[in-house]
């Protein structure tokens, strides 16, 4: 009996004994879990910090790159109303030469036909002054013939006398038409060949005109598909850049949902 109680009360001890070990590795292992859960808080709050200064680098290119591109698409505009200023001073230049050119050349013209106008003008008082010396030289010749006439016939009938008289007048009349037909047709000519010249110069004028409207419109057109050329060129490039954008929001909103 002594002894059964001696090993009643070893066991008791025991299982306190065991009991108490049970508590403390419970203690123990609470304390390594709670030490490993702090681990992973600590971890955890590393790796957000990590993703937020990434976070904050991204932003920070993303802000340079959109600088830089403003500064670019700056540059581009400036460039843009750099030739535009440069294409209008090279027409406004152009069109100034073209204009003192046909101002020249009209000048010329303008000169050429006055020379050739007085020329002419000389030409036909030359050919009047000579068509009168002419007639006077045949009525001087006529009147001549006619007092010869009348040296060798002393008596002369009233018939004979207006006879004659009638040929010297229709000798003067017709002398006289004859100077007046070719003034006449002289005159039309002049005037047929200045209408001529008129016609040939406001032709001359309209074509150059014209070629100077068909030049300005094919630089126009020129400048302007140039100018369509680079604006889809800058849409693709935003677009471009705005996909690429979107695509890396994308990224990061799923990166952070698989935080």
């Amino acid at each position: 009996m002594p002894g059964h109680y001696s090993y009643s009360g070893q066991s008791e001890a025991e299982k306190y004994y065991n009991m108490i070990q049970q508590e403390e590795r419970r203690l123990i292992d609470r304390r390594r879990a709670e030490g490993q859960s702090t681990y992973r808080m600590l971890q955890e709050q590393r790796q957000a910090e990590q993703r937020y200064q990434q976070w904050q680098e991204q932003q920070r290119l993303e802000y340079e790159r959109d600088h830089a591109r403003e500064d670019r698409e700056e540059g581009m505009r400036q460039q843009e109303r750099w030739r535009q200023e440069q294409f209008q001073q090279e027409y406004e230049e152009r069109r100034q030469r073209e204009l003192v050119v046909h101002e020249a050349e009209r000048q010329r013209h303008q000169e050429e036909m006055r020379k050739q106008t007085f020329a002419r003008l000389q030409e036909r008082r030359e050919a009047e002054e000579e068509d009168v010396r002419q007639q006077q030289e045949e009525n001087a010749a006529f009147a001549e013939g006619l007092r010869r006439r009348e040296r060798i016939t002393s008596i002369r009938d009233p018939f004979t006398m207006a006879r004659d008289q009638g040929r010297w007048e229709d000798h003067i009349r017709r002398g006289e038409e004859e100077i007046k037909r070719r003034f006449n047709a002289e005159r039309e000519r002049d005037n047929q060949e200045i209408e001529r010249r008129q016609a040939e110069q406001r032709a001359a004028q309209a074509a150059q005109m014209r070629a100077a409207y068909e030049r300005e419109q094919r630089d126009r057109e020129q400048y302007g598909e140039q100018r369509e050329h680079e604006r889809r060129n800058r849409r693709l490039r935003e677009l471009a850049i705005n996909q690429a954008r979107n695509e890396r929001v994308r990224q990061e909103e799923a990166a952070r949902r698989g935080y």
